[in-house]
C-alpha cells in the first residue's frame, strides 16, 4: 500500500512538472543576427559635414544601435539563404517564398530635412545618422512577389529636423528592381521620439487569422489609401505572420 501511495504521488509530481513545462513552451527569443558588418564604404558622417551636391550642410545626429527588443521582430532572420517561408490562403493555395538576402551591417545615411539653405535655395540642410541595419528579403517566383523586412534606427519620419530618433520596422514590396512600395512602417522602439507610434498604427493583443491565433500583432489601417497597399501583419513571436494582397486575399504563415 505504501508503495502504491508513493507511486501515485510520483505520478502526480511528474504530471505537475509536465504541466509546468507546457506553460513555459513559448518560443524563446534567439538572437541569431551575430555581429554587424562594417559599412560598405569607408565613409562616416564626418565626411559630409561640409555639405555635398545636394546639401549645403550636414549635421551629425549621432551613432545608434538597434534596441534588443526591436530585433525580436525579425525571428525569420534565423533562417538560412534559400530556406522556405510559406503562406496559405483560405482555399489552401500556397505562397512559397525563399530567403533571398540577409543583411546585418552598420550604415551612415543622410536625410533631407526639407529646409533649404539661405545662400543656395537649390540645396538643403541634411542630418546624418550612423545606425545598425537588419534586413531580410523574401522572394516568391510563382506568384511573383518580393518582400523586404527592414529594421534600422532613423530620424523622426514625421519631422526629421528635430534631432529625435527611433527604431522603425518597414516592409517593402518590390514592383521592380529599383522601385518599391512601403506597405508597413511602424515604430518598434521609441528611443527619443516624441510619440509611441505613427498615425494609422494598429495593435491587436490577440488576432485570429484563418483560424490561427496570434498574440501582440502590429499592422496599420489601410482604409484611407486611394491606392491601397498590402495589409501586413507582424509580431515578435514569428515575424511576418500574414498579408492581405490588393485583391483582398489573406495569406497566413503556415504552421
Amino acid at each position: 500500500m505504501k508503495n502504491l501511495i508513493l507511486l501515485v504521488a510520483g505520478l502526480f509530481l511528474a504530471l505537475f512538472i509536465s504541466c509546468k513545462k507546457t506553460e513555459l513552451t513559448q518560443p524563446a527569443f534567439i538572437d541569431c543576427t551575430g555581429k554587424s558588418d562594417p559599412p560598405p564604404f569607408n565613409l562616416d558622417c564626418s565626411d559630409f559635414v561640409n555639405g555635398s551636391i545636394i546639401f549645403c550642410k550636414t549635421t551629425h545626429a549621432g551613432d545608434f544601435e538597434l534596441d534588443e527588443q526591436s530585433k525580436r521582430y525579425m525571428p525569420q532572420y534565423c533562417k538560412q539563404l534559400n530556406d522556405v517561408v510559406e503562406f496559405r490562403n483560405a482555399n489552401g493555395d500556397a505562397f512559397v517564398f525563399n530567403v533571398l538576402e540577409k543583411t546585418h551591417r552598420q550604415q551612415h545615411v543622410i536625410y533631407n530635412t526639407g529646409e533649404t539653405c539661405p545662400d543656395d535655395t537649390s540645396k538643403y540642410f541634411g542630418i546624418c545618422i550612423g545606425s545598425e541595419l537588419l534586413r531580410l528579403t523574401l522572394r516568391s517566383d510563382t506568384p511573383a512577389l518580393t518582400l523586404t523586412l527592414e529594421l534600422d534606427t532613423k530620424p523622426d519620419v514625421l519631422d526629421n529636423s528635430n534631432g529625435k530618433v527611433g527604431d522603425y520596422l518597414s516592409v517593402f514590396r518590390w514592383s521592380s528592381p529599383n522601385s518599391y512600395y512601403v506597405d508597413l512602417e511602424t515604430v518598434v522602439s521609441q528611443q527619443t521620439l516624441p510619440y509611441e507610434n505613427l498615425p494609422l498604427y494598429e495593435f491587436y493583443p490577440e488576432l485570429i487569422l484563418l483560424g490561427r491565433k496570434f498574440k501582440d500583432v502590429i499592422s496599420r489601417d489601410i482604409s484611407l489609401f486611394a491606392n491601397k497597399p498590402y495589409k501586413i501583419y507582424v509580431n515578435q513571436e514569428f515575424g511576418l505572420i500574414g498579408f492581405e494582397d490588393k485583391a483582398g486575399v489573406l495569406w497566413v504563415l503556415k504552421n
